[in-house]
């Protein structure tokens, strides 16, 4: 039997639920398409069927829909049966449908006559060129929130699916249910080593382990790779004028400028330590990643940062015009850095970001300086832009 789901970068977004009292990560390695074929495999064993669909809700969306749970939208993320590598990634208003019902309702659902059921929808069935002769559908729960449905469709070897099957799979979505929240426990587990606490954003050990897997993709695939050095100007001050807690807030509002500032970019951005930052752009050279440099530091400058008291009482301190920053930008191949191992590319990669970054300091902070090839006994060549 051939499961079809979404890719894996995508499937996380849809389980990505709110996280258990419980915390135990499971003793398995399996990625989350991996756990959803699991899971349509057992449910097909259980209860042998045509086709079968796990569909989900977008937990983002669901939250901003909040007070409208008729906006949301169900969406196929593992499917099986003839043509059903055409419904992943397809969408279902959860006003449609036995599924949508099943959604709202939170409880199982079958119909033994779909042509006659007054919540069946045609769309599908039009879609693959097929013919509902039976179906059921039971919720899946996370937490005390509905957030998808599990759908058999056209019971192998009799016309129609029980009672008992239908009470079956609701047991099943329950295991489910479980599985789903330990695979998310365990994946949150993985990116807490990964992060840093105060941010969010990830942290050098990452940076070490990415940069390198990021520098064998560019040599691979010919395509440049830039790195930004970021260093907050003027942040002691900070500190020395209103505390260290008011400080730690300010470096957790950067973090938090940073990802939205770059948002749309494909770019890994990483606390490097104190109030140092460094961003991975893989597939831009030298003038891309001065445009993503520049929209960072003017971010930054413009930003008003603790404008509302913080979580533990911190006074809303509205710093604007004193925090800056300075940043050196290194280019993989138009700074001529390749053509020695993995790990000393990495270190003059590093190393050539990290000396324009102190060029830029140099020259008055708030500014950005854009690394050309260099010695290692001495900086030559550097090229200054504004």
């Amino acid at each position: 039997m051939k499961i079809h789901t979404l890719k894996k970068g995508t499937i996380e977004k849809f389980l990505q639920r709110t996280k258990s009292r419980e915390s135990k990560p499971p003793g398995m390695d399996l990625g989350l398409d991996d756990i959803l074929k699991e899971i349509l495999a057992k449910a097909n064993e259980f209860v042998p069927s045509r086709a079968g669909s796990i569909l989900l809700d977008d937990p983002f969306h669901k939250f901003a829909n909040i007070n409208s749970p008729d906006e949301n939208l169900l969406h196929f993320v593992a499917c099986f049966g003839p043509g059903s590598a055409r419904l992943i990634g397809y969408s279902l208003p959860v006003t449609l449908g036995i599924t949508g019902k099943t959604y709202l309702t939170g409880r199982p659902y079958m119909t033994k006559d779909p042509s006659m059921d007054e919540n069946f929808f045609e769309g599908v069935d039009h879609e693959l060129n097929r013919t509902s002769k039976s179906i059921i559908c039971v919720p899946i729960v996370i937490g005390k929130s509905v957030c998808g449905v599990i759908e058999l469709v056209n019971r192998k070897g009799r016309p129609n699916y029980t009672r008992e099957e239908l009470n079956l799979l609701e047991i099943f979505a329950g295991y489910t249910s479980t599985l789903i929240q330990n695979a998310l426990d365990a994946k949150r587990h993985e990116e807490l080593t990964r992060r840093d606490d105060l941010t969010g954003l990830f942290n050098d050990r990452f940076f070490h382990q990415q940069l390198s897997e990021e520098l064998r993709n560019a040599k691979k695939n010919s395509a440049d790779i830039s790195l930004c050095f970021i260093d907050l100007d003027n942040f002691k001050s900070v500190n020395d004028t209103y505390g260290h807690l008011a400080g730690s807030r300010t470096l957790s509002e950067v973090g938090a400028l940073l990802t939205h500032t770059l948002k749309d970019d494909e770019a890994s951005i990483v606390r490097y330590g104190g109030d140092e930052f460094a961003i991975i752009l893989p597939g831009k050279g030298r003038d891309a990643a001065h445009a993503v440099a520049e929209r960072v530091r003017k971010a930054i400058e413009d930003a008003v940062f603790l404008k509302e008291k913080g979580p533990d009482g911190g006074p809303a301190c509205r710093i604007k015009g004193v925090i800056t920053c300075s940043i050196g930008v290194a280019s993989f191949f138009e700074d001529g850095l390749a053509g020695k191992s993995i790990e000393k590319e990495k270190i003059s990669f590093i190393r050539q970001a990290d000396r324009a970054m102190y060029m830029a300091k140099d020259k008055g902070k708030n500014c950005i300086c854009l690394g050309e090839k260099f010695e290692e006994s001495a900086l030559l060549g550097f090229r200054f832009d504004v």
